[in-house]
């Protein structure tokens, strides 16, 4: 026998059918309305259309074989394995309802349905000369029903839960499950002030959280990254010394065009760097481009957003080379709109599943010595654990490049638990 479910991101990207621009597969609604369903089993009535390969309606959507699969399972109760269980996944908190968004898809839910009708009562009555009492009675009729169908609808969707951050007039953002519990906050900064400060140890995913966004937002996105060599020039561009061509920069596009610019590493631009984002993080519309004779001045667009990443506040660091005290100007401009990004615990308890214990001990008995064990190197170790490389060997590898005396005090830590 067969059980029919509707296919899953995965298999979507792998048939060429999502849409990375809307983040649903192919056909389906742009604003995620249906996406719970990804994965979901299909039963009731639908079934039958499944097992004859037929398109079938649902909540008013037309879901056609290409949307689901069936697998084979067996009638047999399955053999008992001794499988380990995760632990639940922490997840965020609910952002708040927003009553705002729900009037305006009662009206566009109500209009939509309220056409279908309108067509219905045109065939109901195209062969009659007047319009009768009972035909007038029946279209109310059919108006009262399809009010009570939208508000089942609704309250459907209310209790399956609102992952959406929704501002009047800006951008919806999905929040999901996996994201970095951060991640709303600094959807709120972008919204609010289209600029983020993002400060954490190195690989808590900064800056993949910043790409994922860009995507979700529909923005173009863009990185540099800056040292003591990085030049202004880097960034508004310059004309090459023979031709007297003027060079286009990503920052440019950005900034004209729309679009989110990360700064990686911003702790350690140099003072001159730091003047000119200065100019970009307050709220001037326009910067000066000197060497583009034929649009010397660049109108800031309204999408465009900064976000600046880096491992220190900008006091400078031991741990971290090469990074500066910077500008208290340019501090000053993010002091509203700054983030820590830890490590991502929900996620790697995730990834590591069985073996989450031991990540956490390796990471308490490596910051003993003055190292870490960041969720970069969370989601490797997990790569290797299922690629069936064992928690001895990894020990082995994370103790290759530390002092003698440091790497036996963490493998007799981790002896315990490893």
């Amino acid at each position: 026998m067969k059980k029919w479910r509707f296919k899953t991101e995965e298999e979507f990207t792998r048939e060429g059918l999502w849409a990375t621009t809307t983040g649903t597969p192919v056909g389906w609604n742009g604003q995620k309305k249906m996406n719970y369903l990804l994965g979901k089993t299909i039963d009731g009535a639908f079934i039958t259309s499944c097992e004859q390969g037929q398109s079938f309606r649902f909540d008013s959507w037309t879901i056609t074989p290409k949307y689901y699969v069936g697998e084979e399972v067996s009638s047999r109760p399955p053999a008992r394995q001794n499988i380990p269980v995760r632990g639940p996944i922490e997840s965020i908190p609910v952002p708040e309802f927003d009553l705002q968004r729900l009037s305006k898809e009662i009206d566009e839910m109500f209009a939509e349905r309220l056409d279908e009708t309108d067509q219905k009562y045109v065939e109901l009555t195209t062969n009659l000369n007047t319009v009768t009492e009972q035909r007038v009675k029946e279209y109310k009729n059919q108006v009262d029903l399809i009010f009570r169908d939208i508000r089942t609808s609704l309250l459907a969707e209310v209790r399956r839960g609102h992952t959406t951050i929704t501002m009047p007039g800006m951008v919806d953002v999905s929040i999901q499950h996996s994201d970095h519990p951060v991640l709303a906050d600094v959807v709120k900064s972008l919204n609010l002030h289209h600029k983020a400060m993002l400060v954490g140890p190195a690989g808590t995913g900064k800056t993949y959280m910043i790409a994922s966004l860009s995507d979700r937002m529909g923005l173009d996105f863009y990185k540099y990254s800056c040292s003591r060599d990085s030049s202004v020039h880097d960034l508004i561009g310059y004309k090459q010394p023979r031709s007297e061509t003027y060079l286009e920069t990503t920052f440019l596009k950005a900034y004209e065009n729309g679009g989110i610019f990360l700064v990686d590493e911003y702790d350690a631009m140099s003072g001159d760097m730091a003047l000119f984002f200065n100019g970009i993080a307050d709220s001037s519309k326009f910067i000066s481009i000197p060497h583009r004779d034929d649009k010397p001045i660049a109108q800031k667009h309204k999408d465009f957003h900064l976000v600046m990443c880096g491992n220190t506040w900008g006091k400078g660091s031991i741990e971290y080379s090469g990074r500066d005290f910077q500008d208290l100007a340019l501090m000053d401009r993010f002091r509203f709109c700054r983030h820590h990004v830890g490590y991502h615990l929900s996620l790697e308890k995730e990834l590591m599943g069985p073996h989450h214990n031991f990540a956490t001990k390796l990471r308490a008995s490596l910051e003993k010595t003055g190292s870490y064990l960041s969720t970069r190197n969370i989601e490797d170790m997990s790569n290797l654990i299922r690629a069936g490389v064992t928690t001895q060997t990894i020990l082995k590898m994370v103790l290759e490049d530390m002092d003698e005396e440091g790497a036996k005090a963490v493998n007799r830590e981790m002896q315990v638990v490893a």
